[in-house]
């Protein structure tokens, strides 16, 4: 009878270990990490000193495709990603540790058992920053009193705007905003160990500093849902000769723009971005699309230029390549250049063509799907021109009728956007047309209130 009762005490510390607080409590949670025909990402956190001191301690690679980190201070992700040809499978790796909120790329469907000693509450400097203010945490174990985000880990914290979770069957975020005078909207039920987005109004070291009370302020709706997937694309980069670069020595930069959006670039010196060797000594470049300032969406064209500056007789010589890479819907890391290696995955970029300066001019005219799209009140439209000519660049609605003429007069070669203002529109689809350069072009947006 003794022996029996042992192993239900034993079990009520594994299953409940965090709600009683113990010095070394033992516990253990479950996340149900789901694949789906989308984006295939999941929130976990580690509650526990499990032992894992680095991302790639999380999952072998046989159900994992990649593990990304959130960096409050760059408000971007980390990503290390799985490549079964590489000698080293697990490449950019980096530190994790007790208290972390991660997001990984589900390959397959399974649950996912975090286990470990309960030893010290994890403590998260929430900070703000230039840019979106998104923190990612857990909910910590020791906040089992707080059942619901916002009105229980919101009000705890004091000067948090508004607190996200994502759903990995929908790929979708849910979030409750502090509205003055109101309260929580849209609040839902949280744990501990649930993984968090916290959008902060003011900086603080939580749960162990004093709470701050009534410093939230309202923010618009891109700050509250600003939380960009994480995608990370390796690119093969080779000479005119067919070798790989030695991009420690060589003088390489590159950069990285989605069309229609040349204003929001990546290079080299971006945070989760830079030169990589895979597959022993073949040269890539990689960059994660989560680290764009606007989202990236799928079917989108995003365009590479790679950059060598090189000295010859003291005479500088500037050779470049360049490739188009249609973003896909799924969110696993992008293999390019490695046909070799991954079927498929088409030619490497060659560095190799003799230029006076890149002047990143447009070969096509062409017009670029609105951002963000969906929109409420206001969208960016983009479009490239490949020589000077008139333009004319209209809005209708469902109708056919005019909702909004947005240009009419003679614009130079190159890439442009504009802003579409729909405030005193209803919420419905609209198309726009660019009628330029001899070709008529349409494209659909959704606006929602």
């Amino acid at each position: 009878m003794k022996k029996m009762l042992f192993y239900v005490f034993l079990c009520m510390m594994i299953s409940y270990g965090y709600r009683s607080l113990p010095s070394e409590a033992v516990g253990v949670v479950k996340f149900e990490n789901v694949t789906t025909r989308t984006s295939d990402l999941n929130h976990i956190s580690l509650p526990f000193d499990a032992g894992y001191t680095l991302s790639s301690d999380i999952a072998p690679g046989t159900v994992i495709n990649s593990i990304s980190k959130w960096n409050p201070i760059y408000q971007g992700w980390r990503t290390t990603t799985f490549i079964p040809f590489n000698t080293i499978p697990w490449v950019n790796v980096y530190n994790i540790t007790e208290g972390d909120a991660l997001c990984v790329n589900a390959k397959i469907s399974h649950s996912l058992y975090i286990a470990g000693k309960y030893i010290e509450i994890p403590q998260y400097q929430l900070i703000i920053t230039e840019g979106a203010d998104l923190n990612f945490i857990m909910h910590p174990i020791d906040k089992y009193n707080l059942n619901y985000a916002g009105d229980g880990v919101g009000n705890n914290i004091g000067v948090c705007n508004s607190i996200t979770k994502w759903n990995a069957v929908t790929q979708s975020n849910i979030t409750t905003t502090f509205v003055p005078g109101y309260g929580w909207e849209n609040d839902f039920e949280s744990k501990p160990g649930l993984p968090l987005f916290v959008n902060m109004t003011d900086s603080l070291l939580w749960p162990y500093e004093e709470t701050k009370i009534g410093q939230r302020s309202m923010k618009n709706e891109e700050d509250i849902d600003g939380v960009n997937l994480p995608k990370v694309v390796y690119y093969h980069i080779v000479n005119s000769e067919g070798f790989d670069y030695d991009t420690l020595s060589k003088s390489i930069s590159f950069k990285a723009w989605i069309a229609g959006r040349e204003e929001d670039v990546l290079t080299e010196s971006s945070y989760d971005c830079g030169f990589i060797h895979l597959a022993d000594s073949l040269s890539s470049i990689y960059f994660n699309l989560g680290n764009f300032k606007s989202k990236w969406m799928p079917d989108e064209n995003l365009n590479i230029e790679v950059t060598e500056i090189k000295e010859n007789k003291n005479v500088s010589v500037t050779l470049e390549g360049s490739a188009i890479y249609t973003i896909e819907e799924n969110t696993d890391a992008a293999i390019k250049g490695y046909d070799n290696y991954v079927k498929g995955s088409g030619d490497p970029i060659v560095v190799g063509t003799p230029v006076v300066a890149s002047e990143n001019m447009p070969e096509v005219t062409e017009l670029y799907q609105n951002y963000p799209n969906p929109f409420n009140p206001e969208t960016t439209i983009g479009y490239s021109l490949k020589n000077d000519c008139d333009v004319k660049l209209t809005v209708y609605n469902y109708k056919g009728q005019v909702a909004n003429e947005l240009v009419n007069g003679r614009k130079e070669r190159g890439h442009h956007t504009v802003t579409f203002n729909a405030d005193m529109l209803s919420s419905g689809v609209y198309f726009y047309t660019l009628e330029a350069d001899g070709k008529k072009l349409i494209r659909k947006m959704v606006m929602v209130r």
